[in-house]
């Protein structure tokens, strides 16, 4: 048995009010940004971007997420500046999944909340171990 992880993402929709909320609040500055060892590629980021709004268009995606037998876990972050409302309705769309918000962390939770997010890995993957072992 395997599963997947998604922090601080997951959404499968580009609805404007969520890009609304997100714009609106980082113009007020809430985001804030880590440190990074090298500068992010906004070339990639856009081609990415680009590909995953083609791919989020396909009208069989709603049927086959809620088909996927695989555990999940989804992880964000309760201060995130993105809506937590589409990734909550994936981790809904999924028979396997959960969802779980961490307090007081930001969309960066690896970097600002490294060991509040260590608890729900953790029991994850020893959610998965165990469904190997059954």
């Amino acid at each position: 048995m395997y599963g997947f992880i998604c922090i601080a993402g997951g959404r499968i929709h580009n609805d404007r009010e969520w890009h609304r909320i997100y714009s609106e609040r980082r113009d007020q500055g809430l985001e804030i940004l880590p440190r990074f060892d090298y500068p992010p590629n906004l070339e990639v980021n856009a081609a990415v971007n680009r590909s995953w709004k083609e791919y989020i268009q396909r009208p069989s995606l709603l049927k086959e997420i809620a088909n996927l037998d695989r555990l999940a876990l989804f992880v964000y972050g309760e201060r995130d500046i993105r809506p937590s409302w589409p990734v909550e309705q994936v981790a809904q769309l999924l028979p396997n999944a959960t969802f779980q918000m961490i307090a007081d962390a930001d969309h960066h939770i690896w970097v600002t909340h490294p060991e509040e997010l260590q608890t729900p890995l953790r029991a994850f993957v020893q959610q998965i171990a165990q469904a190997e072992r059954q």
